[in-house]
């Protein structure tokens, strides 16, 4: 598969309904498109209102749990099999 440009991995992940990001370096880049940094502890925080990020299980979410974005939304799911689970139950 050849390698995808910038522009046509966002239109990509906007086709998707559950993106999920495996490195870590990528999710820094796309999470600050989405106005989303990472702090120098490791936890995400909204760039626009200054509030961190919290992930669907309620809890403050740092880049190193970070595992999947519902495009679109602000639903942020922690990288491991419970986070997903409960994803896909909650949104069924």
């Amino acid at each position: 598969m050849e390698k995808m440009s910038k522009e046509q991995l966002k239109k990509f992940l906007l086709e998707k309904e559950l993106f999920i990001i495996t490195n870590e370096s990528s999710a820094k880049e796309i999470l600050f498109d989405l106005k989303i940094k990472t702090e120098e502890d490791g936890f995400l925080t909204d760039i626009q209102t200054g509030e961190p990020v919290i992930s669907n299980d309620d809890e403050e979410l740092s880049i190193k749990k970070f595992g999947a974005l519902l495009p679109g939304s602000r639903v942020f799911v922690k990288k491991n099999i419970a986070g997903y689970s409960q994803y896909l139950f909650e949104h069924e």
